[in-house]
């Protein structure tokens, strides 16, 4: 099911968006920069009109990571940042049903979380209008997170503490404000 919204993300060439286009200048930026033997970017030369900004020290650099694994094996800029949104939305689907599993021991009530979760009309609106690939990725790690805090509460094996501290390091590095609203409920 979390395939049907992703079937208009990979027609032909880009398509109007509020940050698509951006996010691929971004992206080429950050994989020049990753050529150059800098694990983590931070001063994206071929933007501002060439005179280059630290873009990268502000901004999320996960997505970015992503984009650029995707084009070292070959994608365009612009395939890579769509398999990057079909992957991250068909991933929230996934870890919003194992999340619901979990909490309702109840695959249909599992199975309909993760659907209203996927179809809520501001994900849809993030994945397809806005493409804020930062709170994309977030939307992805978050039901992963509480997972992960739900089985340590429930076994206390300390291995849950090293996952949920995994992805809410990879959630702070998607998207930080985020991170910053979620960790209060994380508590």
């Amino acid at each position: 099911i979390s395939i049907l919204p992703v079937i208009s993300i990979f027609r032909n060439g880009t398509y109007e968006s509020g940050d698509f286009n951006i996010h691929i200048y971004r992206a080429m930026a950050f994989y020049d920069s990753l050529t150059e033997r800098n694990i983590m970017p931070s001063w994206a030369k071929d933007l501002n009109a060439t005179y280059g900004y630290p873009l990268f020290i502000f901004n999320y650099p996960l997505p970015y990571y992503f984009i650029s694994f995707f084009h070292f094996i070959g994608f365009s800029f612009i395939v890579s940042l769509k398999i990057l949104i079909a992957i991250t939305l068909i991933l929230s689907g996934i870890f919003m049903y194992l999340f619901s599993k979990v909490l309702f021991k109840n695959s249909l009530a599992a199975f309909t979380s993760a659907v209203f979760y996927i179809f809520t009309p501001y994900h849809l609106i993030d994945i397809h209008f806005k493409v804020t690939i930062g709170e994309i990725m977030s939307f992805t790690l978050i039901p992963l997170i509480f997972l992960f805090i739900h089985k340590l509460h429930k076994t206390k094996s300390l291995i849950y503490i090293a996952w949920s501290s995994i992805s809410f390091a990879l959630l702070i590095m998607s998207n930080g404000l985020i991170a910053f609203f979620v960790a209060p409920l994380m508590l």
